[in-house]
């Protein structure tokens, strides 16, 4: 599970086990939902984006009774490709983003063992975000369920927090939303650059250690590039950019005086604005204090 830049949550599983394997995506859900809660806000909304891969009635129930919004991509069965078929031109709008377009119309639909109705976005990319025009063969369908911008308390608590700015929830802001999942795969890739892919060891337990224990590292360095502050430590460095900036650097430690001191070069010093570095990292970062 992801928020923002950070990996919150994860479960080491065996490759056998699907996205939606088990109760696995329940209980991580719940289980947030109920931290942020606890200690953050109990009105604060919170939206839940995944894939295809987590398409399921019981997911979205676990959502509706945690009273929490959520984006899910949906699967193109027949009946929903041939309702969409039929659909008046006028049912279909465009939507500009940067150099994105998309073609995309919205109802209101349930699969047949469900118990109730959702909101249903299907979009087409007309041209990707170079600009560049899609041949139709090459322009893959998307549908989204969602219940944000039904009449329900998670929409009103999203648009409570726009202080009444908005009137509504576009679906224009549900595409923008779902798409943006793609920064997912930045944490992934930031995850490998971190960490390894290979698992060290023969027996799952070991592996499973390794890695969570690799997962909390990570998590504490991309805590620590934020606590930093941008102008010392960019967010957006990997950590092998990291280590060849901070770590791998030339210096010599010597005991003088019953101290122990590092030696760098003047230019090593001033290049990474070290004293600025080190002032921040003895220095605990201010923990805010939320009133509910």
């Amino acid at each position: 599970m992801y928020w923002g830049r950070y990996l919150i949550d994860a479960i080491f599983r065996n490759g056998k086990a699907h996205s939606n394997h088990g109760n696995h995506a329940y209980r991580i859900v719940t289980q947030a939902v109920r931290l942020i809660r606890k200690h953050y806000s109990k009105d604060v909304p919170i939206v839940l984006l995944a894939d295809t891969g987590f398409f399921d009635e019981e997911l979205i129930k676990v959502c509706e009774r945690l009273n929490i919004g959520f984006i899910i991509g949906g699967k193109l069965y027949a009946d929903i490709k041939k309702y969409v078929e039929n659909l008046p031109d006028g049912s279909f709008s465009e939507y500009k983003k940067g150099k994105q377009t998309w073609f995309y119309g919205e109802f209101g639909n349930r699969r047949k063992s469900w118990d109730s109705f959702y909101r249903v976005i299907y979009a087409k990319p007309i041209h990707d975000e170079w600009g560049q025009v899609l041949f139709e063969y090459a322009r893959p369908e998307t549908v989204i369920y969602t219940n944000v911008g039904m009449d329900n308390e998670i929409t009103k608590n999203i648009l409570a927090v726009k202080e009444s700015k908005v009137k509504k929830i576009s679906a224009e802001a549900i595409i923008t939303a779902y798409h943006e999942r793609g920064k997912d795969e930045l944490v992934n890739r930031a995850l490998k650059d971190f960490g390894t892919e290979q698992m060290p060891f023969h027996r799952f337990a070991s592996n499973a250690g390794f890695y969570y224990l690799m997962t909390i590292a990570f998590f504490l360095f991309e805590s620590y590039k934020y606590d930093m502050g941008t102008d010392v430590v960019p967010l957006t460095w990997y950590a092998t950019t990291f280590r060849r900036h901070f770590i791998d650097i030339a210096g010599k430690i010597v005991r003088s005086g019953r101290r122990i001191i590092m030696k760098m070069t003047r230019a090593a010093y001033v290049t990474l604005r070290l004293d600025l570095l080190w002032e921040r990292s003895v220095s605990s970062p201010p923990i805010p204090l939320f009133v509910t």
